[in-house]
Order: structure tokens, then C-alpha cells, then sequence
């Protein structure tokens, strides 16, 4: 299986900076985010892509640890 490109990315797959405007965030907070390894992504060429999966698997994540906060 080849490497995704910006042709071939996953549909509804977002930049960072994509990513960033949809969710109100800074890019140091994404760039934060997957070096903590709560966000992956794809690296394509100098991008990084967030596909679908990816960007719910984080959400969910912050919803766990937003319940453990609570508690």
C-alpha cells in the first residue's frame, strides 16, 4: 500500500491548520497534542494530514480525561 498524498488522503481528512480552525485551537496546542500522542496523523511530504479516525480517537480522549477530572 502506497503512502497517502494530498490526491489520495482519506476523504473528510484535515490539515492542522484545517484541524485548528474547526476546533478553535492554536497550532502549538496541535503540534502539543501529537507530540503527546494524543492526535495522531499522517505525514504527507512537510504536511501532516488528521484523518476522521484519528481526530475522533482524540476526541474521545478528551472527553475520558475531561470524566476523570470530574470525578
Amino acid at each position: 500500500m502506497s503512502a497517502p498524498t494530498a490526491q489520495n488522503a482519506p476523504d473528510g481528512a484535515k490539515s492542522v491548520t484545517q484541524f485548528c480552525e474547526f476546533y478553535g485551537i492554536s497550532r502549538p496546542t496541535a503540534y502539543n497534542e501529537i507530540a503527546a500522542g494524543r492526535l495522531q496523523s499522517i505525514k504527507v511530504g512537510r504536511r501532516r494530514i488528521i484523518t476522521p479516525q484519528q481526530e475522533l480517537r482524540w476526541l474521545e480522549l478528551l472527553e475520558a480525561e475531561q470524566k476523570g477530572a470530574l470525578k
